[in-house]
């Protein structure tokens, strides 16, 4: 879903430039400014993600429901 959006963002944006007359200077400029920024997003929600070696850099807990001694959810927390 997200990846659609980047890219009908993206083709409009490229549509829009292409209608008026600039230098290759500026489009470059413009193109990479918008990767940077997608780049950048990206980054940030790869960052925020729990991976499995954050089990063992004690950045997550598990946390399990019981019912009747009976485990029957169990959920990882990321800390933050």
């Amino acid at each position: 879903m997200i990846i659609c959006l980047i890219l009908i963002f993206i083709i409009s944006v490229s549509s829009t430039l292409a209608s008026i007359d600039f230098d290759e200077t500026k489009v470059s400029a413009i193109f990479f400014a918008i990767i940077g920024f997608i780049s950048i997003i990206a980054i940030i929600i790869y960052i925020n993600t729990p991976k499995p070696i954050d089990v063992y850099r004690n950045k997550t807990t598990l946390e399990i429901t019981y019912k009747n001694y009976i485990p029957i959810d169990s959920v990882v927390v990321f800390k933050e």
